[in-house]
């Protein structure tokens, strides 16, 4: 059992939240002792006097302790970012033996419980892991805006880099707890990093431990306008800045794999793509850990089949113009990425990297209106209509169209057109452009034979 509980908030002018951030930590109950840093970077409103009356009321026993004990402490240090605070105030409050750690902004909130169950749950895994619970919003005014089912984080998505909520969704920052020896073995949090830096510590951790995803929630991310994370095109181009260009490879190859996976459960089961869940059990009055797939529902999630046989790495596509800004997400509707509606009826998607010739143009997409009419563009280039069907709120339909590209272009634009006006037109998921392979029969025969076991002919 843990007995030290290791917690650092990174402050800056966070006058509007930080009581409410310091009380979610310091009124946590159980068999351990706390020991809490603020790291105030220099704010210049009354963050610091709030810290101070936090001091002397755990010093003078105003605040109620419900654990063995509270360490409170501040500093007032100018760094250079955020994770160089996290970094030096670990350093202060580390003990030389065993701890959990963990650091909550100070814009965020953990819930009550949460330390007794991360150090139940470290204790009971049978090997060395980090855990995090169930992905929960609230707004800025505290009112919770989001529950999402648990999620599956197999090791190899997250050594690969691909939990970038491009392609996987991240793991939460908040309410993520880890074993003392871990950080020590990685060095800590790289303080390089402005806004990226938790994707990288959770990369680096999975080459040695696995991370457990636990059913229940240990902390709320508060949504508002001023937080750094809002910026998601910064913290996209820090990532792939960071990264080699061999990972990158690896990253795009990997990708590849884990599309294939989820057409095959087999496949993804015997390729690594499970990850585990930890649950209370009532019965057996202990916790139990599963072994899930990534992709539970394989292939059962698109309505059409996705990509032909024999392509190379597919160029990603992203919203450019005519796209409302991006939200989510919402694992609650099967959408665990970041998403953005089309809010015009010409929008144009990004290529990341130039492609000539012909290809195959595939956007995973919802729309909850009347049915639209499309067309995708790109130079003089124009695909053959498509139609994209009204579909649930549960599920992406996959539009598939070719476009011969006579010279190289990074921008495909769709034009659509609706028997009824619109204000936004469709949800997009995702989307990738490969080099066009000819029909792809194998998949189409794969969907027949499924068609006909869930649908035997009468006879």
């Amino acid at each position: 059992m843990q007995n030290v509980v290791c917690v650092v908030t990174p402050s800056l002018n966070a006058d509007r939240y930080i009581d409410e951030t310091i009380a979610s930590v310091v009124q946590q109950a159980g068999p351990f002792t706390i020991r809490y840093r603020v790291q105030d970077g220099g704010s210049t409103d009354s963050t610091l006097d709030r810290l101070r009356r936090w001091q002397d009321r755990l010093r003078s026993g105003d605040s109620p302790v419900r654990c063995r004990g509270v360490e409170f402490s501040f500093v007032r240090s100018p760094d250079q970012g955020m994770y160089e605070a996290i970094n030096e105030a670990f350093d202060a409050i580390l003990p030389d033996g065993a701890a959990i750690m963990t650091w909550i902004n100070a814009d965020d909130v953990l819930v009550q419980g949460a330390f007794a169950t991360a150090v139940a749950v470290v204790a009971a895994h049978p090997a060395p892991c980090f855990i995090g619970g169930r992905h929960a919003h609230c707004d800025e005014n505290g009112a919770l805006t989001l529950l999402a089912e648990p999620l599956v984080f197999p090791r190899r998505t997250l050594q690969a880099g691909l939990r970038d909520n491009r392609s996987l969704p991240v793991v939460m920052q908040e309410g993520t707890f880890w074993p003392a020896s871990l950080w020590r073995q990685v060095g800590g949090v790289r303080a390089e990093f402005r806004l990226a830096g938790d994707f990288d510590l959770w990369r680096r951790f999975s080459a040695h431990a696995d991370f457990v995803s636990v059913n229940q929630v240990f902390a709320f991310h508060r949504r508002h306008e001023k937080q750094l994370s809002a910026n998601i095109e910064k913290y996209y181009n820090e990532i792939d800045s960071v990264l080699t260009l061999i990972q990158r490879e690896e990253r795009e190859r990997e990708w590849q794999q884990c599309r294939e996976a989820m057409w095959d459960r087999e496949l993804g089961r015997a390729s690594g793509y499970t990850g585990t869940i930890a649950t209370w059990s009532s019965q057996e009055s202990k916790w139990v850990f599963d072994e899930r797939l990534l992709f539970p529902f394989a292939s059962s999630r698109f309505l059409l089949t996705t990509r032909p046989e024999g392509f190379s790495t597919p160029a990603r596509l992203r919203p450019r113009e005519g796209f409302q800004s991006v939200e989510g997400p919402y694992p609650q509707w099967d959408l665990p990425t970041y998403v953005c509606w089309a809010n015009a009826p010409t929008c144009s998607l990004g290529l990341s990297e130039r492609l000539e010739g012909a290809v195959e143009v595939f956007v995973a997409c919802r729309n909850f209106g009347v049915a639209i009419h499309a067309q995708f563009v790109a130079g003089d280039a124009t695909s053959e209509p498509v139609v994209i069907p009204t579909t649930s709120a549960h599920r992406d339909f996959m539009v598939r169209a070719r476009l011969l590209l006579t010279e190289p272009t990074n921008t495909i634009h769709v034009t659509m057109k609706s028997a009824k006006a619109r204000t936004t037109w469709f949800l997009f998921t995702s989307g990738w452009v490969e080099p066009e392979a000819g029909p792809f029969p194998l998949r189409r025969r794969r969907l027949v034979r499924g068609l006909r076991r869930l649908w035997p002919q009468r006879r």
